[in-house]
């Protein structure tokens, strides 16, 4: 929601023949599950996939091809991001991210002073929709679920978060999200709603 789709898989089927459903393949794989949550490392579990799609160079080279592919931050949203915390509003970022990009995106967003608080599955040692990352995340902040507000663009996820006693909304676009949050206007910054959170998974 943060960081618009690349166009990766389509870069692979053109130049490289690998098709989206192999991609599928390793991603709904467990080891794409453990390396979320830092039980496993992304380049070690790719490897033995790429051998069997014919990637041309080793597993450090993919991973930097598709983390360089990634378009640039949603400018919009970055602007609304700096506008709440000028309020006085701590924002964060809780994504599901393994440890390589996870560090790159701290680089990418954490030292631009983009939010408060960087959050990744991966040193959480959970996933969203698990109900242990949410968990986690308000245990570190040391808010109760109720005075969390959550964004996200995954229906599960944001199930998940209500389901923990979050304030939580469908991302759905940039065009919706002021409406979205008008709607805790009065709450925002009022002691019941003291800390406003933007969460999401960048693409």
């Amino acid at each position: 929601m943060l960081l618009p789709p690349s166009d990766f898989t389509a870069e692979l089927r053109r130049h490289y023949g690998i098709e989206r459903e192999q991609l599928r393949a390793f991603f709904d794989a467990d080891a794409w599950r453990r390396c979320l949550v830092g039980d496993a490392d992304l380049e070690r579990e790719l490897a033995p996939y790429l051998v069997d799609w014919g990637w041309p160079g080793n597993a450090a080279e993919f991973v930097a091809m598709a983390f360089d592919g990634q378009a640039g931050e949603d400018r919009r949203l970055l602007r609304a991001i700096g506008a709440l915390r000028r309020r006085g509003l701590r924002c964060a970022l809780a994504s599901n991210q393994e440890r390589i990009r996870g560090a790159a995106l701290a680089g990418r967003l954490g030292s631009a002073g983009t939010f408060d608080d960087l959050f990744f599955s991966f040193e959480l040692r959970a996933r969203k929709p698990e109900a242990a990352f949410y968990e986690r995340v308000a245990a570190t902040l040391g808010e109760p679920g109720a005075g969390l507000l959550f964004f996200d663009d995954r229906p599960e996820n944001v199930a998940a978060a209500r389901g923990n006693g979050w304030n939580a909304e469908r991302f759905t676009g940039f065009e919706a999200f002021p409406d979205q949050l008008a709607a805790y206007a009065g709450r925002l910054g009022s002691g019941d709603l003291e800390l406003g959170f933007l969460f999401g998974d960048p693409a």
